[in-house]
């Protein structure tokens, strides 16, 4: 029975588990997973396992023959049983009964299947399922046991969590109680990052699907997200997920979005608007730092309402505009995989208004600036001066950034310039378009989907940024006028012009003069 009390749901998820250590027959058998494991090594894809720690059904053998490892709670979110107060110990539902981890025998066994997942079918990592719901030395049992067995000889998991927090409100300050729970897990011996639930119910619900807040809110807790998990966490932000209404859904906001039973009324076919916004989540989602996690379906718009609408049967006959996001979606990630700096490089501001978001992605020597504009067509002037995705157009110093559009930039391999240090690159002061976040480690792995992945570990620390105290004023940019930017890069770059006139000038006459004298019998060397 559904939480409603009315609807009647099925265990088809995976999330209600009846055996410990059994391949569920109507997905395939042992073999076949086994076969399709190796086949996505074969292609640079790594699999991850989701891992259910809180809870079985009632239906599991562990229940039937050791109910002395099970609590005996409330169920969760009825009266006198909050599901913050009652974390521990509280019943999803009362045929899913809850694991007592403090019970030794209890914590052995769960830790024990979850290596034997891992190292049976060579998987590479776990997400753990409602981490704040099991004990809060659990996952670090887990985690050491993880590093003793497998990571001392090199082998290395990526261990991600579930920690679904939250949000208080538009200060830092009224968030700082929501990323602490969610670091409590993560650092040494423990998760190496978890869902970013602060980034997305902050940029998500307020930006990207909803449109009700800037690109300045958008950069703000981008940055926050840079400077407030701990040092080395790899992070995965999301547009969503199959516990939340499909994006593109939500961008439409027809008033469906929200309903989830067959006889209501249902998202179906969005309308142009929405998969504008689709595109400019999907290509925030993959340009900025983190694992990135995408719900199969988002990559081509599939529509649906709440659980378990969201989770309907994958359209594989795409056309229209869902086969154009997909496109989309496909050609971003492959950029993603082929350019380290959109992997594992460290934010920074370059400039930020009402409808655009321009920043930059670095990391050593190596950078990519990326323009996000949700408004209409746009001239700025940027240090870069090759287009590798979108169909933004460079003239002389200027890009012209068409309307609803994505666009990533580098420097030419040919021809790499020095590049002037933005004007507005330090976070202070709770204005936005100064934000450059502490890069906290970035690793592209983007579950579900069709896009590229690659799931390798790489923490990196950003130097020298302070955090603000709150969110920017959003009318306000703060500093100089970031126009000024252009206008500066453009004597030096006039400069740098000039140089380049005058060596090739002094080499062609050199040509010249070598040219004549190989006709007289002579050399460069003779006069």
């Amino acid at each position: 029975m559904a939480g409603d009390g009315v609807h009647e749901v099925s265990g088809y998820h995976g999330y209600w588990p009846t055996a410990p250590r059994s391949v569920d027959s109507r997905l395939g058998s042992e073999a076949e997973l086994e076969a399709m494991v190796t086949s996505a090594h074969e292609h640079g894809i790594r699999v991850m396992m989701d891992f259910v720690v809180n809870h079985v059904h009632e239906d599991h053998p562990y229940y039937a023959q050791n109910p002395e490892w099970f609590n005996q709670g409330c169920l969760c979110g009825s009266t006198d049983c909050d599901w913050n107060e009652h974390r521990l110990d509280c019943l999803f539902r009362d045929y899913m009964p809850d694991l007592d981890w403090k019970n030794r025998d209890a914590s052995e066994q769960m830790i024990a299947d979850g290596m034997w997942w891992l190292e049976r079918f060579d998987l590479d990592g776990a997400r753990l399922d409602a981490v704040k719901h099991v004990d809060d030395l659990a996952v670090y049992n887990f985690a050491s046991r993880i590093e003793q067995r497998f990571e001392s000889g090199g082998v290395d998991y990526y261990l991600k969590g579930e920690t679904a927090m939250g949000w208080v409100g538009h200060e830092l300050a009224d968030n700082l109680g929501e990323y602490a729970t969610i670091n409590s897990y993560m650092g040494e011996h423990g998760l190496d990052g978890q869902a970013d639930f602060v980034l997305y119910h902050a940029v998500v619900d307020n930006v990207l699907a909803s449109g009700n807040m800037d690109y300045q809110h958008l950069d703000y807790w981008t940055n926050r997200s840079q400077d407030q998990y701990v040092e080395g966490a790899v992070m995965n932000p999301f547009i969503g997920s199959h516990d939340t209404p499909r994006f593109i859904s939500r961008a439409e906001d027809s008033g469906t979005q929200w309903n989830q039973w067959v006889e209501q009324d249902r998202p179906s076919n969005p309308p142009t608007e929405a998969y504008d916004k689709a595109r400019q989540a999907i290509g925030w989602l993959l340009t900025t730092p983190g694992a990135p996690i995408l719900y199969m379906g988002d990559e081509s718009g599939q529509p649906g309402g709440a659980d378990p609408d969201n989770r309907r049967m994958m359209d594989f006959n795409l056309s229209g505009q869902g086969l154009e996001l997909l496109n989309f979606t496909s050609e971003l990630a492959q950029l993603r995989l082929e350019n380290v700096a959109l992997r594992r490089g460290v934010y920074s501001t370059y400039h930020v208004s009402e409808n655009l978001l321009v920043f930059e992605m670095t990391l050593g020597d190596d950078s990519n600036m990326v323009v996000l504009n949700r408004g209409n067509v746009e001239q700025w002037e940027i240090p870069y001066d090759e287009v590798i995705f979108g169909d933004a157009t460079l003239f002389d110093d200027a890009l012209a950034i068409s309307a609803n559009s994505v666009t990533v930039l580098r420097h030419s391999l040919t021809d790499v310039e020095p590049e002037p240090e933005p004007e507005n690159n330090q976070t202070g002061n709770g204005t936005a378009g100064n934000g450059t976040g502490g890069g906290t480690g970035s690793e592209n792995q983007t579950a579900g989907g069709n896009g590229s992945t690659d799931g390798t570990v790489n923490g990196t620390d950003g130097t020298g940024n302070t955090t603000g105290d709150s969110e920017p004023d959003s009318t306000s940019e703060g500093g100089s006028d970031p126009d000024s930017k252009g206008e500066n890069y453009s004597s030096e770059s006039s400069s740098f012009t000039a140089i380049r006139i005058i060596l090739l000038l002094i080499l062609g006459l050199m040509i010249i003069h070598f040219a004549i004298n190989k006709m007289r019998g002579g050399g460069l060397g003779e006069g």
